[in-house]
């Protein structure tokens, strides 16, 4: 049987091998910045279809969208953030599709600061929604 500690290191290197290398400056970054630049980038590069579809497949995303004027850039992304503020449920199912490809060790740092990394994953997520 395979031991507990081989099995993180099994799954820690499956997941490095399927995110996407992104040639992004990290050597001055802050911890906060190079978290966000090595770990959480990588990871919604990789979910982005996954992302958008699950927007876009929300009917309670197209009925408050329709409240919105999406020809504004700037109304569309006070609509999609007041969406995501108000919708709880829709808010963590997309925090669950990022955190579920991080690592045991990536995982305990997002719990260290998860106010600031919820934070930068939501505004990250609100950009590629818009695009």
């Amino acid at each position: 049987m395979e031991s507990k500690n081989n099995t993180i290191d099994s799954r820690s290197s499956d997941l490095f091998s399927i995110r996407p290398q992104l040639n992004l400056e990290t050597d001055s970054s802050l911890a906060f910045e190079k978290f966000q630049n090595e770990i959480l980038r990588p990871i919604l590069k990789f979910q982005n279809d996954l992302l958008l579809e699950f927007f876009n497949s929300s009917k309670q995303f197209q009925q408050h969208l329709s409240k919105v004027d999406t020809s504004n850039e700037k109304h569309y992304e006070v609509g999609l953030r007041d969406f995501l503020k108000s919708n709880n449920n829709f808010r963590n199912k997309c925090l669950g599709l990022i955190i579920g490809h991080m690592t045991v060790e990536e995982l305990r740092t997002y719990i260290n600061d998860e106010a600031e990394y919820k934070r930068r994953i939501l505004g990250m997520l609100v950009k590629r929604v818009m695009q």
